[in-house]
């Protein structure tokens, strides 16, 4: 039985085309890794998928940015990243030695 996916991707910004635009970039160069993020589900049902997603994955890259935190406050907008990502990742990383996560700033100051 093939394994469901290598890389998650999580990010805030929302209608970034971070996550995107880096799944296709490893598309364009052949790779093996299977990627994904909340945005491919067109069912809209990923947060009932995100668990069972994360368990498989290999890698968790993060790409982070001023607001990756907004959507956490009670009258923030729900967007991207939720909460329910965040607790997989930690449970994940605790139980997987291997399990890397990788941090991408999105925002560079001068």
């Amino acid at each position: 039985m093939a394994k469901g996916i290598d890389v998650f991707l999580c990010y805030r910004r929302a209608g970034a085309q971070t996550a995107k635009l880096f799944k296709r970039y490893l598309e364009d160069q052949n790779s093996i890794a299977s990627v994904w993020y909340s945005d491919d589900e067109s069912s809209g049902n990923f947060k009932y998928d995100i668990p069972e997603l994360i368990r498989e994955a290999e890698c968790v890259v993060i790409f982070l940015d001023s607001s990756f935190t907004d959507g956490f406050r009670e009258d923030g907008p729900m967007e991207c990243i939720t909460a329910l990502e965040v607790v997989e990742i930690a449970r994940k990383a605790l139980s997987d030695e291997s399990f890397q996560i990788v941090p991408v700033c999105l925002d560079r100051g001068p």
